[in-house]
């Protein structure tokens, strides 16, 4: 935003009195109220006005508007000099396309995963009990050899 001298804008000298910025903004009010005048541009020529006299009748208005001066003043130093302050856009496809490919690259590892996980161990629901238990995976056969001795030591110990 530039800066807009309130002085300017009111149409008074700078170091007018109290009365002079009151009288001044009265009479621009009343020109310029969206009342009267019910278009947009209207009512951004009240808002200046209003934010004019504000900045100059409240406490520390010389000090306000002398710092929008020396600001002002820069930027029109800033911008003959051929150096401008902005900031310049950067693109964010890339950073896009690296979340985008992350995701994709962690659903995948998860999928295979889940797959690999399902096949070590998951069994046929269709076939019956029976059938699993005449014909164990090798490690069902390991835990049913522990398991039988284990009872076998229990047996032993209860004699």
């Amino acid at each position: 935003m530039a800066y807009e001298d309130p002085y300017a804008v009111l149409g008074i000298q700078k170091g007018a009195s109290r009365k002079e910025v009151q009288k001044a903004f009265r009479e621009l009010a009343l020109k310029h109220h969206p009342d009267k005048d019910s278009s947009l541009e209207a009512a951004q020529r009240f808002q200046r006005i209003s934010r004019a006299a504000t900045t100059i009748l409240k406490e520390g208005s010389l000090s306000t508007s002398a710092a929008a001066a020396a600001r002002q003043r820069w930027q029109e130093h800033s911008q003959t000099s051929g150096q401008q302050w902005v900031r310049s856009a950067r693109s964010t496809r890339l950073p896009s396309l690296f979340i985008s490919a992350c995701l994709v690259g962690g659903c995948a590892l998860f999928a295979g995963a889940l797959r690999v996980h399902q096949d070590m161990y998951s069994y046929n629901i269709a076939t019956n009990a029976d059938e699993r238990r005449e014909n164990p995976t090798p490690a069902q056969q390991r835990i049913n050899e522990l398991l039988q001795e284990k009872r076998e030591q229990k047996q032993f110990s209860q004699r």
